[in-house]
């Protein structure tokens, strides 16, 4: 981010939040998973065991902080307290940051 001459300001981690985003793909791979065994589903181009795999090993980097998601937020240093006021409004969170 420093690169492009933007300074960060903020960072909000929400690794939890995509922790639970795989653990939503791993309840709703269940369903299929279920009919599928019970021959009352085909599906002859969809592999479900990889996508358990790959979800369980998503689901393990996050957990030991390998994967993680966060929201950054950055300024341009040079366009001033009055642009950014009147571009994102003087309410905003970003606005209230040291």
């Amino acid at each position: 981010m420093h690169s492009p001459g933007l300074k960060v300001h903020a960072v909000e981690n929400h690794d939890e939040a995509l922790a639970e985003l795989v653990r939503n793909i791993r309840r709703k791979l269940l369903g299929p998973e279920v009919l599928v065994g019970l021959k009352k589903l085909e599906l002859p181009n969809v592999d479900i065991a990889s996508a358990k795999r790959i979800s369980a090993a998503a689901l393990a980097a996050v957990d030991q902080g390998q994967l993680g998601y966060a929201i950054i937020a950055a300024r341009k240093p040079n366009l001033g307290e009055e642009f950014t006021a009147s571009v994102c409004g003087s309410d905003k969170w970003w606005n209230r940051l040291p």
